[in-house]
């Protein structure tokens, strides 16, 4: 049986939605610097590492495919952003839509760069 390369980028997807969807998240009594932007560096990066399966999974890339996956990059983590705007005691914030695309973008390369995948 053939694996679907998407259950990952789905079930990753699902879970980061999930997590912006929880109005107040419990952090450690002792504030760490910027925990919030490695968080989601962290989350992103795993989920650019699974979106980095598709592309190896594919054959054939193609100038849309490439385009169409960077165009997910960064409209996925707009929507997410944007979607807590309607979440209580949630914010979007630009610096968080940065570290998630920098998280998904070095997820991919490091994926990328390890399975020797060319074209990228």
């Amino acid at each position: 049986m053939k694996k679907n390369p998407w259950i990952p980028v789905i079930l990753v997807s699902l879970f980061i939605l999930i997590l912006t969807s929880i109005p107040r998240i419990p952090t450690p009594e002792k504030k760490i610097q910027f925990l919030d932007k490695i968080a989601h560096f962290i989350i992103y990066f795993i989920w650019g590492y699974s979106l980095a399966r598709v592309w190896r999974m594919k054959t054939i890339r193609t100038k849309l495919f490439i385009s169409s996956i960077i165009i997910f990059i960064i409209l996925f983590p707009v929507f997410d952003e944007l979607h807590q705007y309607l979440i209580p005691e949630r914010n979007p914030s630009f610096l968080d839509w940065v570290c998630d695309i920098a998280g998904a973008i070095a997820g991919l390369s490091i994926f990328a760069k390890w399975k020797g995948i060319k074209g990228f």
